[in-house]
C-alpha cells in the first residue's frame, strides 16, 4: 500500500525490570527487532522504546500512563510524519487532490515488551483494540507478568530459579500493586507438602492480599490483571 511504501513500520517497545528497575535504553528490544528486519530481507522499521515511571516511589497507575501517553506521542509524531510524506509524494504528480478521506491513516503499529515490559504491551495493545479496532498490527508478548497474585502454577514451580527469583517478582508486585508486604515463609520445603495444588500455588505468594486490593472490583482492575476480560478477537 502507499501507506507502506512512504514509511516503514513502527513497534512501539517497553523494557523489562519488574516495574521496578530498568530504563528505555534497554538492549534487549534492538536486539529483538533486528532479527525480524533480516528476516524481512532487510527491510527497515521504526524502533520506539517508551520509558515509564517506576515503582515503588511511583505505584500504579503512573507507569500504565506512562506507557499509554508515550505510545499516544509515537502514534502522532508518526502520522504527521506519514502525512507530510503523502502530501509531498502527491505534489510531484500531476494528480489532482483527492476529498479528505485521501488522508486518512492507516499505521502499521506493532507492540512488544518482555516481562513487565510484556505486562505494559499487553495493556497497551488491549486500550488500543478497546478504542481503535485493527489499529494494533501484532503485539510480541515475552513472559508478560499479568498476575498481581503471583499465584499461578509456574510460580510455584519455579519458586527455587535463581535467574530471577520468584520472591522478587512478588515483592515486584506488592510495591507496583501497593499490596501488603510480607517476608516470605523461609521454610521453603514445607510448600512440597501441602495438599493440595491450591494450597501449593498460595504459599508465599500475594493472594491475599489481592483479594483485599482496594483496586479489585473497580474500572481500572482490568489494567492491573489485563488477562481479565480479554475479548474474543484475541483468542481466536
Amino acid at each position: 500500500t502507499q501507506t507502506q511504501t512512504l514509511l516503514p513500520p513502527v513497534v512501539v517497545y517497553f523494557h523489562g525490570g519488574g516495574l521496578t528497575v530498568g530504563n528505555f535504553y534497554d538492549s534487549v528490544g534492538p536486539e529483538m527487532v533486528h532479527a525480524p528486519s533480516v528476516w524481512a530481507n532487510g527491510a527497515p522499521l521504526l524502533f520506539a522504546s517508551v520509558g515509564y515511571r517506576l515503582a515503588p516511589e511511583h505505584a500504579f497507575p503512573a507507569a500504565v500512563e506512562d506507557a499509554l501517553v508515550g505510545t499516544q506521542h509515537v502514534l502522532e509524531g508518526y502520522r504527521q510524519a506519514l502525512l507530510a510524506a503523502k502530501k509531498s509524494a502527491q505534489s510531484t504528480t500531476s494528480t489532482p487532490p483527492d476529498d479528505e478521506n485521501r488522508w486518512n491513516v492507516d499505521i502499521p503499529l506493532h507492540i512488544a515488551g518482555p516481562s513487565a515490559g510484556g505486562y505494559m504491551a499487553t495493556v497497551v495493545t488491549l486500550s488500543c483494540q478497546a478504542r481503535y479496532p485493527g489499529l494494533v498490527k501484532s503485539a510480541l508478548l515475552m513472559c508478560p507478568m499479568t498476575q498481581p497474585a503471583a499465584n499461578t502454577t509456574s510460580y510455584y514451580l519455579n519458586s527455587n530459579m535463581l535467574f530471577i527469583p520468584v520472591s522478587w517478582l512478588r515483592w515486584c508486585w506488592q510495591g507496583y500493586a501497593q499490596l501488603p508486604h510480607r517476608p516470605p515463609n523461609q521454610h521453603a520445603r514445607k510448600s512440597h507438602h501441602l495438599s493440595s495444588w491450591d494450597e501449593r500455588r498460595a504459599w508465599n505468594s500475594n493472594q491475599t492480599a489481592w483479594q483485599t486490593s482496594p483496586w479489585r472490583n473497580t474500572s481500572l482492575e482490568r489494567l492491573l490483571q489485563p488477562t481479565l476480560n480479554i475479548p474474543s478477537f484475541a483468542s481466536s
